[in-house]
Formats: structure tokens, sequence, C-alpha cells
């Protein structure tokens, strides 16, 4: 489906639908899988609910834009958010900026203001909502906030889960009908341990042992069989551990940067912005890196759903899976920090395109769901319509499918 077009979804009549959506950053979709036998909560979970058999990620599978797709249904291509770093060159409206995962840049309204989130077409069909940890939910849209909100903020692990899910169950009580909450304690583990490692085993059963807790909550106030729970993530995660056998390629080994006015990102996807004249000849250097794919701005490929965007530069780099990208030394990188320029800054990685490692999950539960059904593959574009669905809300425009998820409705 194009982006202009809204799907012809039957909302049924007016009712106090609410809905809980768990995002948890990193969790691949074997994951659950297997260790099930030791989760019982994601087990109870999913006996009474729906499983995708697994999410396909969007392009590139980064938080940030990742984020934005679940919260609008768009690709980066029309919500403009490209990565966890990004560069806007300036205009006669606005100086040049950098997008910087790690501080207040990213809290800026410009650069959300191309797609509306779902908070705010609830916060507009009058519904009160409580995102805890969310990105740019405390960000006006349109001048528009939801009801309460506490917006991400970059560090090292967050361990909040619990009082993030026993006020949201509180706030259901007060007549909220929307609860978004972010974790991040699984992509911790695998950026610093690894996809393979015992402390991702160790975060996924802290979380199912904080699910069996809300499920007990749940009931005892009445709500077991009234909300609608969601738990989906933005990507899965790879290792990059040297005894894996990923190939480290220095980009400063292949270009010459005198060429380069600023290099953005390091790792899966890294973009250049060229100096002026030197597009031609910057690509003649980078077309040739093994295991790297090497784009003019107008060659990107369509299905990558990304050049279309004002913030797009010059050449666009991707690392094939088993290959990672070390950034420059110096002022030209963003981010410029000893990790861009490290040979293995991680364990596990993420942001690659047509990897299995970076599909990730979808489980839902709830009156709006079929009960005990593994569902076909759905995208991560898909997820808004089936929040939009569960909580009686006409999507705005979006470029999901509706035919990839209307079977995991109840009715």
């Amino acid at each position: 489906m194009r982006v202009g077009e809204v799907p012809n979804i039957q909302i049924p009549e007016k009712q106090s639908s609410k809905l809980l959506i768990l995002l948890v950053d990193g969790f691949r979709w074997d994951f659950f899988e297997r260790q099930k036998q030791h989760l019982p909560g994601f087990r109870q979970l999913l006996s009474g609910g729906v499983q995708a058999e697994y999410v396909e990620p969007i392009f590139p599978s980064l938080s940030f834009p990742s984020w934005n797709t679940i919260a609008t249904g768009l690709f980066p291509a029309s919500h403009n958010i490209l990565g966890n770093y990004m560069l806007f060159l300036g205009d006669d409206e606005f100086p040049e900026t950098v997008f910087h995962l790690k501080d207040n840049s990213t809290k800026l309204a410009w650069w959300w203001q191309s797609a509306e989130p779902l908070w705010i077409t609830a916060t507009k069909a009058g519904h009160k909502s409580y995102l805890a940890n969310f990105a740019n939910c405390d960000v006006p849209y349109e001048g528009l906030l939801p009801t309460e909100c506490t917006g991400y903020k970059y560090q090292d692990v967050n361990f909040k889960l619990r009082e993030h899910l026993n006020r949201a169950l509180s706030r259901f009580r007060q007549g909220y009908s929307l609860a978004m909450i972010y974790d991040d304690s699984i992509d911790h583990a695998g950026h610093v341990w690894g996809p393979d490692s015992n402390e991702i085993r160790v975060a996924l059963a802290r979380i199912d042992t904080l699910l069996q807790e809300m499920f007990i909550t749940m009931k005892y106030h009445g709500l077991y069989d009234k909300v609608n729970i969601i738990i989906t993530s933005d990507h899965g995660m790879t290792s990059i551990k040297k005894d894996s056998g990923v190939e480290y390629i220095k980009l400063s080994d292949y270009v010459n940067e005198e060429d380069i006015y600023r290099v953005i990102d390091y790792g899966a996807v890294v973009s250049i912005a060229a100096l002026p004249g030197k597009i031609d000849l910057l690509y003649s250097q980078v077309a040739s890196i093994p295991g790297v794919d090497a784009y003019r701005k107008s060659e990107i490929p369509d299905e990558f759903h990304y050049k279309e965007s004002r913030l797009v530069h010059d050449i666009l780099l991707v690392a094939q899976p088993g290959y990672f990208i070390v950034g420059l030394k110096g002022e030209k990188q963003i981010p410029m920090d000893v990790k861009a320029s490290s040979v293995q800054p991680y364990a596990g990685c993420h942001g690659y395109y047509n990897s299995s490692d970076m599909r990730t999950i979808f489980f839902a539960n709830g009156p709006a769901f079929k009960k005990g059904i593994v569902h076909p593959v759905i995208r991560l574009e898909d997820e808004y319509q089936v929040f939009a669905r569960a909580l009686d809300l006409q999507p705005c425009a979006n470029n999901g499918s509706w035919d990839r998820v209307n079977d995991m409705f109840a009715g």
C-alpha cells in the first residue's frame, strides 16, 4: 500500500478498548523459542493469544528509524528518521543540525513533524495515554503531547520496567486507554555480551517474571480480560565478536578523507556527505570495498524505502552480514567517539539488510485477538494498523498491509 491510502478497516462500535504495548529493544525472533520452557509468563501470554512466526524489519534495522515506523506505520523515506545519527545540511530556514542518539538533539521537534505517531492520534480521539521511556513522546507534534510521558534518554540500561508496568495498570484503572513502555535490557545484553550470551537469557527471564507479576495484578483488578497486550521489538541482533568470523572494514583504508565533508554512523549502514565535486571520486574509492554495497543517492534500491527522504546523503554504504564498517577518527565522523573508529566496539550489532538475525517478534493477547495461534510473517510497518485496530482508532495513512494482519483478530 502506498502512503496516502487508508485501509478500509471496520471499526467496531466505540467501547473502552485498552492497549498495552511493550517494546523490548533487540528481541531477536528466536530468543523466545530457544528458552521458552523456562518462560512461563510468555507461554501464558501466547497460549491465549497470537505469535507471529517472525517480524521482518525495516531498512535500516536500527533503533530510532524502527521506533518511528512502529509508531507511525511509515517507512523511513516518509517519516524521515533514517538512523540513530543523522545530519541535516541546512537551508534558508534551518541551520545545519546533527541528530545524535546520546544527547538532547533528538528532542528537537523539527525532526519529528513528518508523521503523526499513534499516541497523538489517540489524543486527538480523546484517549488518555501513558508512555514510559518512549522515544519522542515528549516532543510536541503539531503542538500536541500525550497525557503522560517520560521520553527516551540514552543510558546503559534501564531497570524500571516493573515500575512502568505497575503504573500503566494504575492508569488503566483511572480510565486511560493506551500505555506504551520501552525496555532496553535485552538490547543492552546483546550489545555488551552478544546475542548468544547467558546475559540475554537472564534479561529475558527477568522480563518473564515481571509478566507473571503483571498478570496476577491484572486479574486482581479485573483487567486481565479487558486489556489488549502487545509485546514487540524493533530489530534482532547478530554477533560481531572477532571469533564469530566478522570482518572489520576500516573506511580510512579506502577513502581520501580530504574529499569528505562528513561520515554519518558506523557499523552496518554508513552515509557519506561529500565535499563539492567529490562524489564520483569518493564513489570510485568505496565501490570495490569487500563485503560492502555502495550506492550513489539516486541508485539506492527502491526496496529500501529510504532514498526519497530529505536527509539522504551522497553515498550510502551497506555492509553485508559478516562485515562491519569502522568509521573515521576525528571531527568528520558522526558520532565522534572512540567506538565509531574501533574494531569490535560491541559484541553484538544490528542494522543489517536481508539478514535473518535482524528478524524480531510480535506477541499479542487480549479481547481483540484470536487465541493460541501462530500467525504468518508480518512486517514492522504492519504493526501500526494492529495497534489502531486494537484501540478502535482509525489509522493515519501508512505503509502497512492490512491483508497481512487481519486474520489475527477475533472478530
